[in-house]
C-alpha cells in the first residue's frame, strides 16, 4: 500500500513537532512530506508537489485569513483534503468550514493522537471527519433542531409507538382522527431522516428526543 503524502502548516514549534511525532505511530501508513511554520514555504511546496493531505492549524498570523487560505488551497489542489486542527467549537463555523471544502476537524481539547490517526483513516478515503468534541456539539445542534420541528402530537405518537399501538389505537388515545396521527407519523419520518414507521422510534431514541420529552 502507498504511503499518504501528507504536510502540516503549523506556525508554533511544539505544536509543529508534536504533530509530528502522532503521525509517525497512526495506523494509515503516512509520508510526511513537509512540515512548516510559514505560509510562503508552505505555498511554495504545494504549487510544485503533489500533497493528498494538509494538516493546518486555523490560528494564524494576523495578515493571513482563513478563508482565503482555504480557497487558494483548494483552487492550487483541488484533490487535496484539508483538516483543520482548531480550539473554536461554535457550530456555525464548523459547518462553514465544511461548505468551503474542508474534510477534516479537530479539536485540540480531543486526544489528538487518536482523534488524528482516525481523522487521517477518514479522509484518505475521501471521507469527512469531525472529532468528538465537535461531532457532540453539531449532535446536540441536530437534536435541539429536531425537537423544534415535532409538534405535541408528534410526541404523542412517539409515545404510542413505545406502547406498541397501531394508527388506529392510536388516534383512539390521543382523541384524534386517523389522518392526524398518519400526518405526523410522516412528519416524524422526514425529520428524523427514516423510511418506515418501524424506524421512527430508534431514530428518536438516538437523537435524545424520545427522553427528553418522556
Amino acid at each position: 500500500m502507498q504511503s499518504l503524502q501528507m504536510a502540516i502548516f503549523e506556525p508554533n514549534e511544539l505544536t509543529r513537532h508534536g504533530l509530528q511525532l502522532m503521525l509517525g505511530g497512526v495506523e494509515q501508513k503516512v509520508h510526511l512530506a513537509g512540515s512548516f511554520s510559514d505560509y510562503q514555504s508552505c505555498d511554495a511546496y504545494l504549487k510544485e508537489n503533489m500533497v493528498q493531505v494538509l494538516l493546518f492549524d486555523e490560528t494564524l498570523p494576523r495578515h493571513l485569513d482563513l478563508w482565503t487560505l482555504i480557497e487558494r488551497w483548494r483552487t492550487l489542489r483541488p484533490s487535496m483534503s484539508l483538516v483543520v486542527l482548531s480550539e473554536a467549537l461554535s457550530i456555525r463555523h464548523i459547518e462553514k468550514l465544511f461548505r468551503q471544502g474542508v474534510m477534516g476537524y479537530i479539536h485540540r481539547d480531543d486526544c489528538l493522537k487518536s482523534t488524528l490517526s482516525a481523522c487521517i483513516e477518514a479522509v484518505a478515503h475521501k471521507q469527512a471527519y469531525v472529532s468528538p468534541r465537535a461531532s457532540a456539539a453539531l449532535y446536540r445542534r441536530q437534536a435541539h433542531a429536531s425537537a423544534q420541528s415535532l409538534s405535541r402530537v408528534d410526541i404523542d405518537v412517539i409515545h404510542a409507538l413505545d406502547q406498541g399501538l397501531n394508527t388506529q389505537e392510536t388516534a383512539l388515545q390521543i382523541g384524534l382522527d386517523v389522518r392526524t396521527i398518519y400526518r405526523s407519523k410522516n412528519n416524524l419520518r422526514q425529520v428524523l431522516g427514516v423510511k418506515t414507521n418501524e424506524q421512527i422510534l430508534d431514530a428518536a431514541r438516538r437523537r435524545g428526543l424520545f427522553e427528553s420529552n418522556s
